[in-house]
């Protein structure tokens, strides 16, 4: 198979296998009292020095073990933050107002950019977590069904009964743009996660119960806080200190061409293809 793999393909296996190899060393001269050397205790720090729970003295994960995850790792922390981060951006591209407004919330908040920190005060910005979330609605991270397999028993979904072992799911994409629960699901409003003239608490709460951006159970992401400190760090840094516009040419809409969509395609994580945009340094009054 690594024959017919492409170039990107070639290259990330390689980065990974490098990268791997390169760490376990380092946390091998950490070990090593008489090398002054000290690893980062992050999350593969732990995957290298656990131990199998049937013999202490062995690993619990083998060298290839440790490449499968950090595989997974690197994809999962890199692809879904990106996927929103890019579709939340081309659509303040298409809609002016609503960068004009999170811009104001933003800017209202802090005095700087350089004081936009993780606490009390980004949390408490509900028109920037709500664009966020709108773009998690909108470029899911993975478009397809999480699989689940039915227990013992059955279950009937939807009126329809499922024997024990039939793999059931849903599809995020299909989720998201569910005009029963969102309403105008084509339309990015993030003023939908909010409490007010057009959503009742009830509104809020039927969309919240349908909204799982990061899956949900024992199986939801476990990295889901980070992704989302991460993407509300760059997002109120980004705009704070930057217009956005789309470039000339890039107006990438939907079938009908009234709404903008951006395009993402299914290749068990979404798969994105711009946008192209143009920045401008914001000039603060």
């Amino acid at each position: 198979m690594r024959s017919v793999q492409s170039a990107p393909i070639k290259f990330y296996r390689n980065f990974i296998d490098t990268a791997v190899r390169q760490r376990i060393e380092l946390e091998k001269a950490s070990q090593n009292s008489t090398v002054n050397v000290k690893s980062r205790e992050d999350m593969f720090h732990f995957l290298v020095n656990a131990r199998n729970p049937d013999d202490p003295t062995l690993s619990a994960f083998s060298e290839e073990d440790l490449v499968g995850e950090a595989k997974l790792l690197v994809i999962a922390g890199s692809d879904s933050v990106s996927v929103a981060m890019s579709g939340l951006f081309y659509y303040l591209a298409h809609y002016p107002d609503v960068f004009a407004k999170l811009q104001q919330e933003i800017r209202s908040a802090f005095p700087s950019a350089d004081d936009i920190v993780p606490g009390p005060k980004l949390s408490s910005c509900k028109y920037t977590r709500a664009c966020v979330d709108e773009a998690l609605r909108m470029c899911p991270a993975g478009t397809s069904e999480l699989p689940r397999e039915v227990l013992p028993g059955g279950i009937r979904i939807d009126g329809e009964y499922f024997p024990a072992g039939t793999v059931v799911g849903t599809a995020r994409w299909a989720d998201s743009f569910n005009k029963e629960v969102y309403g105008d699901a084509d339309i990015f409003r993030p003023e939908r996660w909010i409490v007010g003239d057009r959503n009742t608490p009830d509104d809020v709460s039927k969309i919240k119960a349908a909204f799982q951006p990061f899956s949900i159970g024992p199986f939801s992401c476990v990295g889901m806080n980070f992704a989302m400190q991460e993407l509300l760090l760059m997002v109120t840094k980004t705009v704070y200190r930057l217009e956005i516009r789309l470039a000339p040419g890039n107006t990438l809409r939907a079938g009908n061409g009234k709404e903008p969509l951006f395009q993402i395609r299914d290749a068990y994580t979404s798969v994105k293809n711009g946008p192209i945009l143009q920045l401008r340094k914001q000039i603060c009054s």
